[in-house]
């Protein structure tokens, strides 16, 4: 009687085994930004990581290194997402594949935000980035605003000629090194993460980035003025390692499309809020700002930038998407 009852609890342990249902196994990605903690581009990606581990119902976890603690640069976060060693990152880094691309950060190309987002929208940008993953292996979602670009720097400047000699420290890049150089500036690439530093100890003596960003990276601690020029409106691409993104379910890469498009669209209106809100705050850290009321010849930048970058950045854009852009300021 105990033998035949020893065989019934083995039989059923072993139908236990054949017919339980199989543990999933959990998916670990790394998503990584030079940005910091606070910045929207940051806080855009812990948003996004959290959405995929609710959807998935913890069966997909994000974890998100900030500050340029795992990518050094632009150029590494590309390349780290290209070998797998990173699987999601932003960064603005297309010109060596498919260098129209640029136009989502061409310098004097576009009136302000909307008609910005208007051209990210269209089918061109999508053919575009279809280009890049098929050449990189690199799958490119949606473009993040990150904001319009103003100079800040220890002396006014209101016209090219005042930053004859002024070592601006430009993102290395080509787009944005071609674009300081026809301002007048000596274009000098520094680390984002070494800025702020580099800034207090004169390695530089002035910097480019949008309103939040220097606000969020205390630039203000470093730097005096701050010359309205929205010389560039643009942001960075969410670029995920292709192989990774394949390596998904179909319902999985589902949720990663949706919550990635989510995450942009907060981020951005976050962005366009914080344009608004912070420049006061700025000059309540001793800022001053200094805009076309207080002198600033915003076409005399207009002019110079559009007669000695973009012959160089042409090219590489398509004058006819140039031609468009220029026609469309005259409606």
């Amino acid at each position: 009687m105990r033998q035949r009852i020893g065989q019934v609890l083995v039989l059923a342990s072993l139908l236990g085994v054949l017919f339980a249902t199989p543990a999933v196994s959990e998916i670990r990605l790394r998503a990584a930004t030079i940005h910091g903690p606070t910045q929207p581009f940051t806080l855009s990606l812990r948003r996004w990581a959290a959405s995929m581990e609710r959807e998935s119902g913890g069966e997909i976890k994000v974890a998100v290194f900030d500050s340029g603690s795992v990518v050094s640069n632009q150029q590494d976060a590309y390349s780290q997402v290209k070998t797998g060693s990173v699987d999601m990152t932003l960064s603005i880094v297309v010109k060596d594949d498919v260098p129209a691309l640029q136009i989502a950060s061409f310098p004097y190309a576009f009136r302000g935000y909307a008609d910005w987002r208007k051209f990210m929208n269209g089918p061109d940008i999508q053919k575009l980035k279809d280009e890049f993953r098929q050449k990189t292996g690199i799958r490119l979602f949606d473009i993040q605003y990150l904001g319009s670009r103003h100079l800040t720097a220890n002396k006014p400047i209101r016209t090219p000629e005042d930053l004859q000699g002024v070592k601006l420290r430009a993102v290395e890049v080509p787009i944005f090194m071609e674009t300081v150089r026809a301002m007048g500036a000596l274009a000098t690439p520094i680390a984002f993460p070494e800025l702020l530093s580099s800034l207090k100890t004169g390695v530089v003596d002035g910097q480019e980035n949008p309103i939040p960003t220097i606000f969020q990276q205390k630039f203000y601690e470093a730097q005096k003025f701050i010359m309205l020029t929205g010389h560039m409106i643009g942001g960075d691409f969410w670029m995920m390692n292709e192989r990774k993104y394949q390596s998904l379910t179909p319902a999985q890469q589902q949720m990663v499309d949706r919550t990635v498009k989510e995450a942009i669209a907060w981020g951005e209106e976050l962005i366009v809020r914080q344009e608004r809100e912070l420049l006061s705050e700025l000059q309540a850290k001793g800022m001053t700002v200094i805009g076309r009321e207080q002198g600033l010849n915003v076409q005399a930048f207009i002019d110079r930038v559009r007669a000695n970058a973009w012959p160089k950045l042409r090219a590489d854009v398509g004058g006819a998407v140039l031609d468009a852009i220029l026609a469309s300021e005259k409606k």
